[in-house]
């Protein structure tokens, strides 16, 4: 039952009376007297029952007033114990003075990274409406923001440019890259998107609208279709453009066709074939060739007929594409010859495909094809079969085995082990360096955990192994999934072979760092300044400090600079990421250096780094005077004195007016204070000028303990002094340990500053 009783309303009691004699009955059993003194009892208790619910209301409301406000103060001081605890860490953490302004670090961060569970950190993480693209070359991605923009990001140092805005929001956008220079921006599939083509700084080259044109890029083009699936099916055209917007070919069809079967070649060329009923067409450049009868088995919405190309063979195939149960032959068609050539077994979900030296094969169970003679020889009792260039794989899904193949004998080269015992798996060469395979889940169905292998075909042996899955891009391995209706995408980089150096395993470096108890200290700093290790490093960027010359940065959540004169400086503007490299060296126990270290430039270029920031220059240096305790002065120099009634506006001045919505929101409160109001709830609670003392001491007391805990997370950038000498930037962002901890302290400037008002208005004011 509810704590709160349902009672009528006032004006229905009111009329129970008046119903009550409404009511007809004997006119003997009537006893007016009886029956009034009866319903006024009523009326009292009614009343009576009014009261006491109000009663309990009011107390059930104060009771969980005093249960949320209990909470709440509890939360409070756990979140004052944890920042109290965060405070103490970053205290241990933070280099000395002497060291900063240099990419100096605790060994514990190193230590905390090489025990990560989670593994690597991704380059980039990102949510977004659609799909994210990477670029072949792995330099740029884009992707369409909660905003609704366009933003292509450089790679590796995270500068964004928004290249559209006011996309709409309820279509699902994809991004791709068509070439080496232009982005497709593709939300074709949704009757209220389009097709866009445009070059790398977001010039428009072509524009398809209409929810019946679909674009892929193939082959370094761009191949469009205007076709439609559900509820209609039908083709209208097939289009080939090179990167630049230019068509190359054409097949622009008279009437409609149930369907189109396109194929690129390398070399610029276009061949479809049309279905129209049982009637295949061929087409070469936008002639027609011949047409013939096709298939003429009839599928349905599980088991549909389709056709595809045997590689760049003159041969196509048609087939029922069920399930694993399936039994129906492939059909082979000669196209140069217009008719049909052969049928061949198919079982279960297997395919019929070619190389790219003309051999076709059936995946699963994997078999050899002789066309045109149909021929199959087997290779293997199970498995499937992934062909790529003069290689092949077969992967066991019991067993994780996958068999490496010379195509041109059909002989085993290597036996790998995966890691992998389901049949959603994908095996690919990686683009540009052929000599690695890449083994795991596709990005889509990546999950938790699940990680690509990548194995070496020189020698067998796993390279490395990474979180995510594989894509269409060998840069990257990524994790792509639907959280809360938007996509949630992450990247993590594929380097290999002679594009960088293998991972350093930090674990030899750290435990050259301890002391041995029977090592003098001599001993100890002669051998350990002998270690070294090459590491890279990505700082995630903050802010830059121009009068310091460095850029204020974070790395495994401690604060960290990193040290670049202001000219160079300028070539990274934008980046979100600073990826480092360089070599390890122990400065002691506790703190390492990365010396000789360099920048990675987004053109890919490198800059090397000075040792330590350079120091301020005399003009830079911050004033020894402290700007919130000025008293704001009037037009004859004198100070300007608070009213006994009016509003603390008059410390606008020294209050300065920071945009963040924390520091925004004290101003506005403390201006808006009226002082009368203050000097009569002071004097209502007993206080005294020893009492509002206390209050300002308290205030500086916080501010201190604030200042303390800025100064070492600081990384030499001198917060404190910048922000009592009036410099700290007024976009000044509450955000992170460093930057939360200066704008405690600044409100706690602000604190003791309005309590000195009170204290001079107690004395001044009756």
């Amino acid at each position: 039952m509810s704590h709160y009783r349902e009672r009528a309303p006032r004006w229905r009691r009111g009329m129970l009376a008046v119903v009550a004699l409404a009511i007809g009955a004997p006119a003997w059993a009537v006893d007016y007297d009886a029956l009034s003194r009866g319903l006024q009892q009523l009326q009292r208790v009614l009343e009576q029952n009014d009261r006491d619910n109000e009663l309990r209301e009011a107390q059930e409301r104060a009771d969980e007033a005093r249960r949320q406000a209990e909470q709440q103060r509890r939360a409070q001081q756990d979140a004052a114990a944890r920042q109290r605890e965060r405070q103490q860490e970053l205290a241990g953490l933070t280099p000395p003075a002497e060291w900063a302004g240099q990419l100096v670090f605790h060994r514990r961060q190193l230590e905390r990274g090489n025990r990560a569970a989670s593994g690597p950190r991704p380059t980039f993480d990102i949510t977004s409406n659609g799909t994210v693209g990477v670029a072949q070359d792995g330099r740029r991605l884009g992707y369409v923001n909660l905003s609704n923009q366009l933003v292509i990001r450089d790679l590796p140092g995270g500068r964004e440019r928004v290249l559209r805005e006011g996309l709409n929001k309820d279509v699902g956008w994809s991004v791709s890259f068509v070439g080496e220079r232009s982005i497709l921006l593709n939300g074709g599939f949704s009757k209220n998107g389009y097709i866009e083509l445009m070059d790398g700084d977001g010039q428009r080259l072509q524009l398809w609208q209409g929810g019946d044109f679909q674009a892929y890029p193939t082959e370094g083009r761009l191949q469009v279709q205007q076709a439609s699936y559900y509820p209609d099916k039908y083709c209208k055209g097939v289009w080939l453009y090179d990167e630049r917007g230019q068509m190359v070919q054409q097949l622009v069809l008279s009437s409609k066709v149930d369907t189109c079967w396109p194929r690129a070649g390398a070399d610029g060329s276009l061949e479809v074939v049309t279905v129209e009923g049982n009637t295949l067409t061929h087409y070469v450049n936008g002639e027609r060739r011949q047409s013939f009868r096709g298939d003429t088995r009839r599928g349905d919405s599980t088991t549909p007929l389709v056709y595809g190309y045997i590689g760049t063979l003159p041969y196509l195939v048609s087939y029922l594409n069920g399930d694993e149960n399936t039994r129906e032959p492939f059909q082979v068609w000669d196209l140069a010859q217009g008719k049909p050539l052969c049928q061949i077994a198919r079982r279960g979900l297997a395919w019929l495909l070619a190389d790219k030296q003309g051999h076709a094969y059936i995946t699963s169970p994997p078999q050899r094809v002789s066309l045109p003679d149909c021929q199959t020889t087997a290779i293997a009792a199970t498995g499937k079969l992934t062909l790529d260039g003069d290689l092949g794989w077969i992967h066991q899904p019991e067993t994780g085995v996958i068999s490496v193949l010379a195509l041109s004998s059909n002989q085993e080269k290597f036996r790998l082990q995966s890691r992998f015992r389901e049949d959603g798996l994908y095996v690919q060469r990686l683009p540009g360096q052929p000599r690695y395979l890449a083994v795991g889940p596709w990005s889509w169905n990546a999950k938790g955990g699940q990680t690509v292998q990548i194995f070496d075909l020189d020698n067998g042996t796993l390279a490395r192994e990474l979180p995510g899955g594989l894509n269409w891009n060998s840069s990257f391995s990524t994790r792509a999934e639907i959280v809360d209706g938007n996509w949630h995408t992450q990247g993590w980089p594929i380097v290999l072979g002679a594009r960088a150096e293998p991972a350093a395993d930090p674990q030899q470096f750290l435990a050259g760092m301890k002391k041995d108890k029977y090592e003098s200290t001599a001993d100890y700093r002669a051998r350990v300044a002998k270690l070294t290790l090459p590491y890279q490093m990505d700082i995630q960027v903050k802010d830059y400090d121009a009068d310091g010359g460095y850029f204020v940065g974070e790395w495994r959540d401690v604060p960290i600079g990193v040290p670049v004169p202001p000219a160079q400086a300028r070539q990274l503007d934008g980046q979100t990421t600073l990826s480092l490299k360089g070599q390890l060296a122990v400065l002691d126990e506790n703190f390492l250096v990365l010396r000789d270290a360099s920048v990675t430039l987004p053109d890919g270029g490198t800059l090397p780094l000075a040792n330590k920031a350079a120091a301020p220059t005399a003009a830079a240096a911050p004033k020894p005077t402290l700007a919130l305790a000025k008293p704001p002065l009037a037009a004859k120099g004198k100070p300007v004195a608070a009213s006994c009634n009016g509003t603390l506006d008059y410390l606008a001045p020294q209050l300065r007016a920071y945009t963040s919505p924390e520091l925004a929101e004290v101003r506005r409160t403390i201006l808006g204070s009226n002082m009368g109001q203050m000097l009569a709830e002071a004097r209502q609670q007993g206080a005294t000028a020893d009492t509002v003392q206390q209050l300002v001491e308290q205030a500086e007391q916080a501010a201190s303990e604030a200042a303390t805990t800025a100064e070492q997370s600081d990384g030499g950038g001198n917060s404190i002094q910048r922000a009592d000498n009036g410099t700290l930037p007024l976009q000044w962002p509450c955000e992170g340990i460093h930057a939360s901890a200066v704008c405690v302290y600044v409100m706690h400037k602000w604190e003791a500053l309005t309590y000195r008002e009170l204290g001079k208005a107690l004395a001044r004011c009756n």
